[in-house]
């Protein structure tokens, strides 16, 4: 029997005993919250009376509304609150968790001890800024890297390191990272006495915007949770992360050559491109997409929600990698066909998922979506948001590419680079698209972004058309190959 709310209430109803297949992963998703109730009572991020009144928002009376005795502040919701310490008493019977008294933050150090086994581990930063590994014990000890060794590789954050700023979003920095090896997970004593990792790399830094309401303290856990849980070629490695005082950082292996978002409407740039090259960089995300949704260990499933040109890395070789996670949500195990409602409007709007957007229903079609865009972006050689489709209509490529598929139309969209490679001027003809290549592309991509997701393929379908597609264009390069090689033979034999 799946989990539901209706069996969660009559379990509290009937304070039986529960049996293992109903109870919910408790280890996967409750510490997470409790990192986040925890880390913004300390911050004074949560929205009591006395905190909106020091924002200088009007408050009538900041006394507590629950017991009425006392000023409604996190300390006393949290140690001085009659109403609230019965709802933590009864939370923390249910949850089976020891009772402990707390009359300072400090207290909070020593639950761990209190809880079977010390599972969930309590860290503090300079400003005992409450991080609580909600991962078993020692499970991300070795990435953690102090605020000080990065401040110190980045020039306090110099602008000189800057690789990317998102507007409204992360920062990206590049940087020799003193102390630090991904290959070798070994200590020594860091510059200003932090352990660190032995060696130096160069590492992507990815810094979150402090106090921001969608890139905040959920999103960066959530990154956390889902990289140190994954682990597949074309998924960014997770090398370390840095939360100290208001900062939260993130360091990932290096992208030498940047962002496919970078490339798209630059024709000096796209030309790096050829058609081979675009389809060896969408069969890389399709494989990491069919990773996430049908092959992960213990038949986990992550549905990405922001997939797009941003997200998409390119390293030295030009092997393509998905970079972001922070708004990735789990499935529970053996839900094929089961999907969540999640009204939050997350992601790029000309990437997002029409019937997600309108109706909340959340599947792993709506990345297939969002990919199904990427697709057409890498065929147009343009950003999805390019004023050329809004114009057309406001949702942007997506929306006009399955029209332009529809009426017959959709070639005279290619990106112009792309033609020129075809053209009989050019004698490698090897470099341009093949004809059963391209039609192959254009079908799985228009498939992607039809509206319905049911109507949808899964990734696993579109791994195979995407191969295919490369097949055929590998053929024609084979066959080129041997046709100039006759030529240049019977050349040779004329002249002799």
């Amino acid at each position: 029997m799946n989990f539901t709310v209706a069996l969660l209430k009559s379990v509290i109803r009937e304070e039986g005993e529960v049996r293992r297949e109903h109870m919910m992963r408790w280890e996967s998703w409750i510490p997470i919250k409790v990192n986040l109730f925890v880390w913004r009572a300390e911050m004074d991020r949560i929205p009591t009376k006395v905190a909106l009144s020091r924002r200088h928002i009007n408050v009538e009376d900041v006394s507590c509304c629950l017991c009425g005795s006392g000023d409604e502040d996190v300390m006393h919701l949290f140690t001085g609150c009659a109403f609230s310490f019965g709802v933590w008493s009864l939370v923390g019977q249910w949850c089976k968790i020891v009772p402990f008294l707390a009359f300072h933050f400090n207290d909070l150090l020593g639950m761990y001890e209190s809880i079977t086994g010390g599972k969930w581990v309590f860290e503090f930063g300079n400003s005992l800024f409450p991080f609580v590994t909600y991962l078993q014990e020692n499970k991300l000890g070795h990435l953690k890297i102090h605020l000080n060794d990065i401040k110190s590789a980045t020039h306090n954050f110099s602008e000189a390191y800057t690789i990317a700023s998102r507007k409204g979003g992360c920062t990206l920095y590049r940087t020799e990272l003193h102390c630090f090896d991904k290959e070798n997970l070994s200590y020594q004593k860091g510059k200003y006495g932090g352990e660190l990792i032995k060696g130096q790399s160069t590492v992507v830094l990815k810094r979150y915007p402090s106090g921001h309401d969608l890139y905040g303290e959920e999103a960066f856990f959530t990154e956390i949770e889902t990289l140190t849980c994954v682990k597949h070629p074309n998924i960014v490695n997770l090398l370390g992360f840095c939360v100290e005082d208001s900062e939260m950082v993130l360091v990932t292996e290096n992208i030498s050559n940047g962002y496919l978002i970078d490339y798209l409407g630059n024709v000096t740039h796209m030309r790096i491109f050829t058609w081979e090259k675009r389809l060896k960089i969408c069969i890389d995300v399709a494989h990491a997409l069919n990773y996430l949704h049908y092959e992960m260990e213990d038949q986990k499933i992550i549905i990405n929600r922001q997939i797009n040109s941003y997200s998409i890395g390119l390293d030295e070789k030009w092997g393509a990698k998905i970079v972001d996670f922070w708004f990735s949500v789990f499935l529970p195990p053996n839900q094929e066909d089961e999907a969540l409602y999640l009204i939050d409007g997350i992601g790029r709007p000309p990437y997002r998922d029409p019937q997600y957007e309108k109706t909340g229903r959340l599947k792993r079609e709506t990345d297939v979506y969002s990919f199904g865009v990427v697709l057409f972006e890498i065929l147009c050689g343009r950003r999805a948001s390019d004023p050329i489709y809004k114009k057309e209509n406001v949702r942007g490529l997506g929306p006009v590419a399955r029209q332009s598929f529809c009426m017959g139309t959709l070639e005279g969209m290619i990106d112009p680079i792309l033609k020129e490679e075809t053209g009989e001027k050019n004698f490698v003809l090897s470099k341009g698209p093949n004809k059963d290549s391209l039609h192959t592309f254009m079908k799985i991509a228009y498939q992607c972004v039809v509206e319905t997701q049911d109507q949808r393929p899964t990734m696993k379908v579109i791994v195979k058309e995407l191969e295919k597609s490369l097949s055929f264009q590998v053929s024609q390069g084979s066959k080129m190959l041997t046709l100039l090689y006759i030529c240049k033979l019977l050349v040779k034999i004329r002249l002799n």
